[in-house]
C-alpha cells in the first residue's frame, strides 16, 4: 500500500495538476488511498473541474509515473518530503498553495528556525561579493542558515560566503535535481551538499525552463524568515523574491549602493 507521501508525489507528477488542486484534495480527503478508485463524478463532487478530473483519473491509473520517479530517487540517492511530512517547513506550508513535494540532496536541515535569504542579480559585481563576505560570517556565527537560488552572481557569493564561514547554506534550484542549473556552479553545488542541501520543487528530470524561476523564488521567500537584497536591477528576479517575502510578512533588508549604479535600483526600491 502506498504511503500518503507517495500518493502526493504521484499526484504532483500528473501534468496539468498543480499545487492548488492538490492542496484542496489533501485538505479535503482524509484517506488518500481511496483516490485510486475515484471516477470523474467523485472528483467533480469535490469541486474539481471536469477537465482536471479526467487528468486525475488517467494520471492515477498510470502507475509508471510514480514508479519511474521512485526508481530515479533510489538510483541517485535523492530524497523527498511532502506536505504530509513533519519535516515540511512550517513557514512555507503557511503560504498560498505551498509546493506539494520538496526534493532534496545533501544533509537535511531544519528549515523552521533562523533562515535568511540572500539574493541579488546574476550580474552582481565585486561590491555584492564584498557585502556578502561582510554580512554572512556574522549570520553564520549566530546560527542562521543562508538560503539562496544557486544562480550566478549574488546567489553564488552568498552560498560561497556561508561555506567559507563554516555555515549551512541551502540552494533552491529552478530545475529538477538531475539537471543542476547553472552548470557553471556544479562544483559549488557539490560543496553545498557537504554541509547543506540542494532543494527543488520540480520533478527530477525537469529542465531549467524560464517559467520555473518565479515558482523557485516563491519557495525561497516562503522558507526564509528574512531576506537581504544585495544588488538588483529594475527587472531583476531578485525583486520578485523580495516582493513575495513582503507579501508573506517577512523582514526584507536592502544593502545600499551607489545611486548612479543600475544595480542599486533593487535595494533602493526595496528599502
Amino acid at each position: 500500500m502506498k504511503s500518503t507521501s507517495e500518493i502526493l508525489l504521484h499526484l504532483s507528477l500528473i501534468n496539468g495538476i498543480g499545487p492548488v488542486t492538490i492542496h484542496t484534495i489533501f485538505s479535503t480527503v482524509s484517506d488518500l488511498t481511496r483516490l485510486y478508485d475515484y471516477k470523474i463524478a467523485d472528483w467533480t463532487a469535490l469541486g474539481v473541474p471536469a477537465s482536471k478530473a479526467v487528468l486525475l483519473v488517467c494520471g492515477l491509473e498510470d502507475e509508471s509515473l510514480l514508479q519511474q520517479e521512485l526508481d530515479l530517487l533510489a538510483r541517485y540517492g535523492i530524497k523527498y518530503i511532502s506536505l504530509a511530512d513533519d519535516q515540511y517547513p512550517l513557514l512555507l506550508k503557511q503560504t498560498y498553495a505551498p509546493p506539494t513535494i520538496l526534493y532534496w540532496q545533501g544533509v537535511w536541515q531544519d528549515l523552521n528556525t533562523q533562515t535568511m535569504a540572500i539574493i541579488g542579480a546574476r550580474k552582481a559585481n565585486s561590491y555584492a561579493k564584498l557585502c556578502a563576505d561582510m554580512l554572512v560570517p556574522d549570520l553564520v556565527q549566530n546560527n542562521w542558515k543562508i538560503i539562496s537560488g544557486g544562480a550566478l552572481g549574488a546567489d553564488t557569493f552568498a552560498h560561497d560566503a556561508a561555506l567559507k564561514a563554516g555555515g549551512v547554506t541551502v540552494a533552491v534550484l529552478g530545475s529538477g535535481l538531475l539537471h543542476w542549473y547553472p552548470t557553471q556552479n556544479a562544483s559549488l553545488f557539490h560543496r553545498i551538499k557537504e554541509q547543506g542541501m540542494l532543494l527543488s520543487i520540480f520533478p527530477l528530470r525537469t529542465q531549467p525552463l524560464q517559467g520555473n524561476f518565479p515558482a523557485r523564488n516563491r519557495v525561497i521567500a516562503g522558507i526564509a524568515q528574512g531576506c537581504i537584497v544585495l544588488q538588483a536591477e529594475e527587472k531583476s528576479g531578485a525583486l520578485i523574491t523580495a516582493k513575495f517575502a513582503l507579501e508573506y510578512g517577512r523582514d526584507v533588508f536592502a544593502v545600499p549602493g551607489p545611486i548612479q549604479d543600475s544595480l542599486s535600483f533593487g535595494p533602493i526600491v526595496t528599502g
